[in-house]
């Protein structure tokens, strides 16, 4: 992990070689130096062999193909920086902005809205893997639980909609909302469903084969891939963000034992699962997720991670001059370049030591107010901004689309003047709100339960995502909803548009027959086990009126356990 952290931060090593990854000799270490292995062996060895990863990445940068590659690519050039303004050229947008999926219109509904994403065919995928995983192995959530019976996806949109409502109503424990105690009853979620069969969905709950799954599975995702997959596909198509765009990371929150959790102590969760998100920055449907990808530990390109990430986020955007904002965590001047030659106007944080920023803007001193920038020529097709701006700390900015121009914000200070920032800061923090409006919406009610189980907690996770774009849509084709009164109206279509099944009582009743009331019953003992010990049931009269009371002794005649005083006599004379 902390190698890891070392390239999600920037971070580089000051040695070339690999040796600041081995004791010195008079540790006593066993390992040679990086001197002392050939390197002129195979350079194909795979990363998870007994190689040290420092003697790894040596043969890996000095393999004929990596050097080909590196002379070839559009990181080669070096960045030659100049005490000037910058010369931008700005992209036009040509993109096909705002376009929603013909399926969604001003009378759409709400279940409409959401079912645009999550529709009939990834239904009947949940629904058959959950029956195939309670096959392979049953459920047994209680000891009272009856025999698990196939979950249809009538039945399953009804759970998806008590886990949105209890997102919205807020319960200690899952038991609490089946409660019969008059601080906590709610007459709802026993209407609907009852509680031993949610919670027996809840444990089926699956999303893939596990018998199909290999036994070194190169694919850390695969419980959850086929939704996964299934919501990429439907992001991108239901929806075209429009020109304002922006990339940034997400965590959610999982304490559980999983090989691809991060810790991050800047964020409020600190350990969960990091995912990256491109959302839309401005207009009806900001915070519209279009793109994502989450962190498996398993990024191993030609490219830095988070350049790779940034790339594939944006790879069917190219060419069509989207204005995208970076946090710092991704923002280089090699990226910039790349998403430059794909007809992105970029701009965004930087942290001072990337590769490829200027040395004399690492370490200068300005008063408040003031800045110091550089660029970097790109050819024909403009050039890169680089500048220092200090306000409380210093800002440091990256652009392609910005002069170093200073602007006025409209506001005040406590003397009267007119605040003033770089053009590049103000346009900044118009764009890079995407994603954090995404994480919002979604935090405002969410549906995701604990559980030590990584791939509910994501598929709930995703859920809420599902939500927050159904949302978007809504919006976009005209309704004026707020996202609580938009989750409640989904609710009230996912529990009440189409019939329920009819679930049995789970307490007993009584018998209808009157046989109860004629002729000779005698109470007797049960049956001892083979210890000795009296076998008890559940005391069929208490058991109706809610209480929960066991018996040893039951009627010769009717066969029904009862509590010898008073449910004996009251069973057979009180009609």
């Amino acid at each position: 992990m902390a190698d890891e952290a070392k390239v999600s931060s920037g971070e580089s090593s000051s040695s070339s070689d690999g040796s600041e990854f081995w004791p010195s000799s008079d540790e006593g270490s066993p390992c040679p130096s990086p001197a002392q292995v050939n390197l002129s062996t195979d350079l194909c060895w795979p990363i998870d062999s007994d190689v040290p990863l420092a003697i790894y990445a040596k043969r890996k940068r000095d393999s004929p193909a990596t050097q080909t590659a590196a002379s070839t690519s559009t990181s080669a050039a070096s960045f030659q920086w100049k005490d000037e303004d910058s010369a931008p050229m700005r992209y036009g947008f040509t993109g096909n902005g705002g376009a929603v999926d013909p399926c969604l219109h001003r009378s759409s509904t709400c279940s409409e809205s959401f079912g645009a994403f999550f529709d009939d065919e990834l239904y009947d995928k949940i629904t058959q893997e959950t029956n195939r995983f309670a096959s392979q192995r049953p459920v047994t959530t209680s000891a009272h639980m009856r025999s698990w019976t196939d979950v249809n996806t009538r039945e399953l949109r009804a759970f998806l909609g008590l886990c949105i409502m209890m997102g919205i109503t807020k319960h200690p424990t899952i038991h609490s909302y089946w409660s019969t105690d008059p601080l906590l009853k709610m007459s709802l979620f026993p209407s609907i469903m009852p509680r031993d069969r949610f919670l027996a969905i809840l444990q089926a709950l699956h999303f893939n084969d596990n018998s199909a799954m290999p036994e070194d599975c190169p694919d850390r995702l695969f419980k959850l891939r086929p939704v996964i997959d299934y919501l990429l596909e439907k992001f991108s198509n239901v929806y075209t963000p429009q020109r304002d765009i922006s990339v940034d990371d997400s965590l959610l929150k999982f304490y559980g034992c999983l090989r691809f959790t991060t810790y991050n102590p800047r964020k409020r969760a600190r350990f969960g699962i990091k995912l990256y998100k491109l959302c839309q920055s401005t207009g009806d449907a900001a915070g519209y997720c279009y793109n994502f990808k989450i962190y498996t530990g398993q990024s191993k390109g030609d490219l830095p991670a988070n350049t790779q990430v940034v790339m594939d986020l944006v790879v069917n955007l190219n060419g069509k001059g989207y204005n995208l904002a970076l946090d710092r965590a991704f923002s280089s001047p090699d990226l910039y370049r790349r998403l430059h030659f794909k007809k992105f106007n970029v701009v965004g944080t930087v942290m001072p030591h990337r590769k490829g920023m200027p040395e004399d803007l690492k370490s200068v001193e300005l008063r408040r107010g003031g800045t110091a920038y550089q660029t970097a020529d790109l050819g024909v097709n403009g050039s890169l901004l680089a500048m220092v701006w200090k306000d409380k700390r210093n800002v440091r900015m990256l652009s392609t689309m910005h002069r170093a121009d200073i602007r006025g914000t409209g506001k005040r200070d406590r003397t009267g003047a007119e605040k003033k920032k770089p053009a590049c800061v103000l346009e900044y923090n118009a764009l890079m709100g995407g994603v954090d409006i995404s994480d919002q919406l979604a935090a405002n009610h969410r549906a995701t339960r604990k559980s030590m189980k990584w791939y509910k907690k994501l598929f709930f996770y995703l859920l809420d995502m599902t939500l927050v774009n159904s949302y978007c849509m809504h919006r976009v084709v005209g309704h004026r909803l707020s996202f609580l009164d938009f989750r409640l109206q989904l609710v009230r279509e996912l529990l009440f548009d189409e019939p329920l099944p009819e679930y049995r009582p789970q307490r007993d009743t009584p018998p209808a027959t009157s046989s109860r009331f004629v002729g000779r019953h005698f109470p007797v003992t049960l049956e001892r086990n083979s210890y000795g010990d009296y076998h008890y049931r559940r005391c069929v009269l208490c058991s109706s009126k809610g209480q929960r009371k066991k018996t040893h002794i039951e009627c010769d005649s009717c066969h029904q356990a009862l509590c010898i005083v008073p449910c004996f006599r009251d069973y057979h004379t009180v009609r």
